[in-house]
């Protein structure tokens, strides 16, 4: 493990690395706690560990656990610091440009959060999970429907309560079909292949719901334990609860078509967009299409959607949509985004990069395209990160040749897969290094020898042996 860390530490110099990004968890932790004569003794604790991944390569950088904060100093300061020395180990304070997690209050504070915290030397680009945020519009529609959870894995409503004994059911042939909204977009294979087994049954599920057709493979299926930090689960659970004999009628039924609808046509439809378009300049757009989508709901629906839809519009701040617009093919888009850029600048040659506080913006709820998503004549308008060290000159000609933003992801799935990397060390050795040892050692492993899953992988290599 030691020579693990020691080779992963070195790749991490040498590779190019311009962001980061960093998730949290509680686990359980095998720990060696001293009595009062100093012998240790083995337990299981409760620790928090945070996970960074570098990007655009989504590699695990490191973990660290932060320190107890004690009033009135906030746990977000806390996260930042221990997030920021790990930063300072690997020399990576001053290249890096992205930070990125979810839109939990304690990152995305404007005043206090972790990842405002962590702008010590320059603005960096906030790159805040899409899936996250389209997460929030589906829990609370779920709580102002049908009502509150009441645990981690449980709800308090009529139709919350069936979602637990959804796989003990039995099928309803003649279930209702559920067309209209936009179709899902088309999968490619590079991005079904890296999908989980619970994201491919998803579509299928969506799919067969809009057609009014179950295919008997998806009959029996299994869906996987509801938990709400997975609320991919519970969109699958609602949908496949509609193909089962539940029993629920008059206005449950309603509120359940209200739900599986809402899943289809909204959650599951920009899950999807997000997996397939997941490059920074794509992020306005996904926007756009949850404005789009939420104009056509009922007015119930979008009461209760609407504050969370603009709550997390992270990347309809002006630094993303100039962004998405100096991308574009579009002549026009790329001019606007120039011109807003140069009107910033005031004749100034380069961008301003000192550090300012980040709100979202207010949404144009009527807008249908980037030119119109936010008002340019108010708020607090900055330039993007990327372009600030472009000359006045280098900014011009992007319109002939639109700009090419970083290969990094709108979403933090290799963050949370580092994530149960920790999970699973934390059970298994004790400390720091130990930890580190253990994940760096598998993920190599993992590379020389990959997971087979059927035969044709693994008889190539048996018979060359």
């Amino acid at each position: 493990m030691k020579s693990a860390r020691a080779k992963d530490k070195e790749k991490i110099k040498d590779s190019e690395i311009i962001g980061i990004s960093f998730d949290g968890r509680k686990d359980l932790t095998r720990a060696l706690i001293p009595d009062s004569t100093g012998k240790l003794h083995p337990r299981i604790i409760k620790e928090q560990h945070i996970s960074v991944t570098a990007e655009p390569s989504g590699r695990y950088v490191g973990h660290v656990t932060p320190e107890e904060p004690l009033h009135p100093v906030k746990s977000a300061m806390k996260e930042a610091e221990a997030v920021y020395h790990l930063m300072q180990q690997h020399d990576l304070t001053e290249s890096c440009m992205i930070l990125g997690g979810d839109s939990t209050v304690s990152n995305t504070g404007w005043k206090g959060g972790a990842i405002a915290n962590l702008e010590k030397c320059h603005k960096c680009h906030w790159c805040i999970c899409m899936l996250h945020t389209n997460e929030l519009q589906f829990r609370h529609l779920i709580v102002g429907i049908d009502g509150a959870t009441t645990s981690n894995v449980a709800f308090s409503g009529p139709i919350g309560k069936l979602l637990g004994s959804v796989n003990e059911m039995e099928y309803q042939p003649e279930f209702k079909a559920l067309p209209g909204g936009e179709d899902l977009i088309i999968l490619p294979k590079i991005v079904l292949d890296n999908m989980s087994t619970d994201q491919q049954l998803s579509y299928k599920l969506c799919n067969a719901l809009k057609n009014g057709c179950l295919p008997s493979d998806l009959r029996e299926i299994k869906c996987r334990a509801l938990n709400q930090a997975r609320w991919l689960t519970t969109g699958m659970r609602l949908v496949y609860l509609w193909t089962r004999k539940h029993d629920l009628s008059g206005k449950q039924l309603e509120d359940l078509e209200i739900l599986v609808r809402f899943s289809l046509e909204s959650y599951f439809k920009l899950f999807f967009d997000i997996k397939v378009k997941d490059r920074l300049e794509d992020a306005p757009y996904h926007i756009l299409t949850q404005l789009r989508i939420l104009r056509t709901l009922s007015k119930r629906v979008q009461g209760i959607v609407t504050p969370y839809v603009c709550s997390g519009a992270w990347h309809s701040h002006h630094e993303n949509v100039l962004l998405a617009l100096l991308a574009s093919p579009d002549k026009e888009d790329c001019k606007f985004g120039i011109d807003q850029i140069l009107k910033l600048r005031n004749g100034k040659e380069i961008g301003d990069l000192s550090v300012r506080y980040r709100k979202t913006p207010k949404l144009n709820l009527k807008a249908t395209t980037l030119q119109d998503l936010v008002s340019w004549t108010s708020g607090d308008i900055h330039e993007p990160v990327f372009t600030c060290s472009l000359s006045n000159e280098e900014l011009t000609n992007l319109l002939d040749k639109p700009y090419v933003t970083p290969d990094v992801k709108i979403h933090s799935q290799s963050t949370e897969r580092a994530v149960q990397q920790v999970t699973e060390a934390a059970k298994a050795v004790v400390g720091q290094e130990a930890r580190d040892g253990f994940i760096t050692s598998r993920l190599q492993h993992r590379e020389k020898m990959p997971k087979f899953k059927t035969k044709q992988h693994i008889m190539p290599l048996i018979r060359h042996s």
